[in-house]
């Protein structure tokens, strides 16, 4: 960038700057991604002086696509001096400002995860190339290699300033590739993990609540959420249920709270229910964020609880997920007698069948943490939290994991979140002109029902550890595709996935906002690549059934034994179609 292109981004990043501060984190404007135009090539405009957008970044493709390329291997210190040595005190200094500096100033706790404090992807790839750049400065060629093993999920791996000054000391210190910090075990971090909150339950609760004369109490968390509202919709029309505290983070929870209904078409006017305490809390912290009279009166009271609130962020090692798992031991020692039902995922299983072969997964615990490596953070951390609460099962307690599988929109609403991958495949295919063929069967289970599943094991006779809610009587991908195809009207074709994703690169080659709007799909370009190897490798394998996608079927017998609502659950068909199509129109997701 000339001098010139420089004065002018530095004389506008006041004003950005203020907008950052009013911006969501994921929208926030860098620097180093602020181009400055070239007179040479002015703005296209139409007769009424409107800019013409496509044809405008046509313009300055190649520029953009640089500039892209730029900030990945930016090495840019920002004034910030390299560290006066590379031991770990004088590297955590260094990294610190750094760290602030990427975060407008704020200066995080250096034993806190980064990304509880605001850290983002796009702030850990600058972090990544700031640690890279110094060390490639150096005038030693053992500190110029260490920059060769500075991984692409670096940050992600060593979340705290802490743990990343001491992963940048090991790394300088040990040339070899054989080093501890090159041989990272994801099954050691997660048994360790597993042992570590193992040894936190609490003492054996010495009775078990009864409910059933007084009406249940129930502590729900998550309920700003869709699946969240969702069952706090059940709870508060069940006459079994005498008071549900609905704990939330952050402000402004009744606001919020009715914003969820209103979005997912739920009856707003049940949220003046008495039986509903909205309550605003922290649940990284010992007290949960709450008023001493209430936390106490919640202890003693509560008969459930239901934890639905996770952080979902794929990206995100199990490291950055330790505070989750944290409270989630918490609460169980908040009322140890409660039943308690914790809501997991089948991403837990990723690796079932390099682990198992054939079959489906069981309702029970896995206790082998190989299976749950296969996954991101974000699965195995509820691994780690589904392997605690059956330790806690098996000590007394009443633990209920759900495995909770792809939710559909509702069946009732049509209610289905425009960003999942599914709505993104149906839009991306109406601009593409063509639907994906994809081998396997989906067990995708309507919001209200996976809400209505919860509700039953939670307040029903039997207390099971653990069960799958997947849809009990999968379909085809064809028979779902070609009823959403019917409701569209479009009549488009079905093409093989790897011809339908060859499409969609086509389309994300030099795409435009526009681009990015009518096919939501170029931004999970990537997830969908990855369909392609899965499903082949699936059919290599000759596992038999499968998931959409080359991921393994779930057994639901128990589940189905403890669930009316399961239990009587009919295969999606062309009412659900109709919802959807129905509901992304009216969304204005499809015009």
């Amino acid at each position: 960038m000339g001098a010139q292109c420089v004065k002018i981004r530095n004389a506008i990043w006041q004003n950005v700057e203020e907008a950052n501060h009013l911006a969501p984190t994921f929208s926030r404007i860098w620097k180093e991604m602020i181009l400055v135009s070239d007179p040479e090539r002015p703005f296209i405009r139409t007769a009424k002086g409107i800019i013409q957008r496509k044809k405008t970044l046509g313009l300055y493709q190649q520029d953009i696509e640089q500039l892209y390329q730029t900030v990945e291997e930016s090495r840019d210190s920002h004034g910030v001096a390299p560290p006066p040595s590379w031991n770990a005190s004088d590297i955590q200094a260094w990294l610190l400002e750094h760290a602030a500096a990427i975060s407008n100033e704020k200066r995080p706790t250096v034993d806190h995860d980064l990304f509880d404090q605001g850290f983002d992807s796009l702030s850990a790839t600058f972090l990544r190339n700031r640690i890279i750049g110094a060390l490639r400065e150096s005038t030693d060629p053992a500190i110029n290699d260490a920059a060769t093993r500075v991984s692409q999920n670096f940050v992600f791996q060593y979340p705290t300033l802490v743990a990343l000054a001491a992963a940048v000391e090991t790394l300088v210190a040990h040339s070899d590739a054989r080093s501890s910090l090159s041989v990272y075990s994801p099954t050691a971090e997660i048994d360790a993990m597993v042992a570590k909150y193992a040894a936190k339950l609490p003492a054996r609760p010495e009775g078990l609540k009864s409910w059933k004369d007084e009406g249940a109490v129930v502590l729900l968390t998550g309920t700003t959420g869709s699946l969240g509202a969702h069952i706090l919709t059940l709870l508060l029309a069940d006459e079994r249920v005498k008071r549900v505290y609905a704990l939330n983070r952050g402000l402004k929870v009744v606001e919020r709270q009715r914003g969820a209904f209103e979005n997912a078409g739920l009856p707003v006017a049940l949220l003046d229910s008495p039986k509903l305490v909205l309550l605003s809390g922290d649940l990284s912290r010992e007290d949960f964020g709450l008023d001493r009279q209430v936390l106490d009166e919640a202890a003693a009271s509560v008969t459930h609880i239901v934890h639905n609130a996770w952080r979902v962020d794929f990206n995100l090692a199990l490291a950055s997920f330790e505070t989750h798992i944290a409270a989630a031991v918490r609460l169980l020692a908040l009322a140890p007698g409660a039943h308690y039902v914790f809501t997991s995922s089948v991403s837990i299983a990723a690796g079932w069948r390099a682990a198992n072969g054939r079959g489906p997964v069981p309702e029970k615990p896995l206790h082998n943490s190989a299976v749950a490596a296969k996954t991101s953070g974000y699965g195995m951390s509820k691994y780690v939290v589904e392997e605690v609460l059956a330790k806690a099962y098996d000590a007394g307690f009443r633990t209920t994991s759900l495995r909770i599988g792809q939710i559909s929109g509702s069946s009732r609403s049509g209610a289905w979140n425009a960003t999942d991958w599914v709505p993104s495949i149906i839009k991306s295919s109406v601009a593409l002109g063509a639907l994906p063929e994809l081998d396997g069967v989906v067990s995708w289970l309507p919001m209200d029902s996976v809400a209505g599943a919860t509700v039953d094991v939670m307040l029903g006779s039997e207390v099971p550890g653990l069960i799958n809610v997947v849809h009990p009587r999968p379909v085809v991908w064809r028979a779902v595709a070609s009823a959403v195809n019917e409701e569209l009207g479009r009549k488009l074709e079905f093409v093989p996935l790897g011809e339908w994703v060859k499409r969609l690169e086509d389309a994300a080659s030099g795409a435009s906002a526009h681009d990015l709007e009518t096919i939501p799909g170029i931004k999970l370009l990537e997830y969908f690549q990855s369909l392609v190897v899965l499903e082949r490798e699936a059919r290599e394998a000759q596992v038999g059934e499968f998931e959409v996608g080359g991921l393994p079927v779930f057994r639901t017998t128990q589940a189905q034994s403890v669930s009316r609502t399961l239990a009587e659950r009919l295969p999606l068909g062309d009412e659900d179609a109709r919802l959807w199509v129905k509901y992304w129109h009216q969304v204005r997701f499809l015009v």
